[in-house]
């Protein structure tokens, strides 16, 4: 028994069509003519018939299907798993908005198969150095000495807050943030050359649900601009200082210096581009 036949004639079946099946399994129509012909040799009987120009099944045709439907899909999933798992697994890491946004929709499928995980700045770059990731994306990248990085992303920081702040005493600001980035707050400040105290309301593990807290409570955050321009257009949320000067903030993405020589060099490098 022909596995390549069989494949083909439970194409036709679901498809109906010899060009159209040609087409999913990348042969030419005379070719998936062919294979049907040889199979019906095999068995010694007609499995298809064209009817007022409508391909339909024969009762033996039908019972064939039926046979190695299920058989053959079985057989393919085991094959694309193997595959799957003999494609190189790379371990990565960053901030869950950037790798959900941005990463994931970039990401070469082949050769490579990923394990992803969100994790903060602090705690990609100690798994990094310990190997249990291979390629991190953080804001604060490791000495130049231990590890090559590249900025991917780049995006501006604001700070935006409730309505009711408008007002707010500039002395003490009610605010939330993600546990390791009090440093952007500290950044702003020095930028706009102002002194601001800040009142720590709630520490956020991501900008998801810093978004969603600040749009529904009387505090405030520094936040990607792109993020909140729809809110600010819609009053939902304010610039506190709309002529403040934003932040920058970079992603980069990270490699010890000794995985040069591996594919994990190689997804780095192709990536940056």
């Amino acid at each position: 028994m022909d596995l390549n036949r069989l494949k083909t004639f439970k194409t036709l079946v679901e498809t109906l069509s010899f060009t159209e099946t040609a087409k999913m399994i990348h042969v030419t129509q005379s070719a998936v003519s062919q294979q049907i012909k040889l199979l019906q040799t095999e068995y010694g009987c007609r499995l298809v018939q064209k009817i007022n120009n409508n391909l339909v099944l024969t009762p033996e045709g039908q019972a064939l299907y039926h046979d190695i439907k299920d058989e053959l899909e079985r057989l393919e999933k085991r094959l694309i798993q193997k595959k799957d798992k003999e494609r190189p697994l790379l371990r990565l890491a960053g901030p869950q908005n950037f790798i959900n946004e941005i990463l994931i929709p970039q990401l070469p499928r082949s050769p490579f198969r990923y394990q992803i995980d969100y994790l903060t700045s602090a705690k990609c770059n100690e798994d990094l150095l310990s190997g249990k990731r291979d390629i991190v994306f953080v804001s604060s990248p490791l000495s130049p000495k231990l590890c090559d990085s590249s900025v991917v992303f780049t995006e501006k920081m604001i700070l935006v807050g409730d309505p009711k702040l408008k007002d707010f005493s500039k002395k003490r600001l009610p605010i939330v943030d993600m546990n390791e980035n009090l440093r952007l707050i500290k950044k702003w400040q020095e930028l706009n050359a102002m002194s601001l105290t800040v009142h720590l309301v709630a520490e956020i593990p991501n900008i998801q649900s810093i978004l969603a807290f600040i749009r529904h409570h009387p505090v405030a955050a520094i936040v990607p601009e792109h993020l909140v321009k729809e809110d600010i257009r819609s009053g939902r949320l304010i610039s506190l200082y709309p002529k403040q000067s934003g932040y920058t903030n970079q992603v980069h993405m990270c490699i010890l210096k000794q995985q040069k020589a591996n594919l994990v060099w190689e997804f780095f490098e192709r990536l940056k581009k």
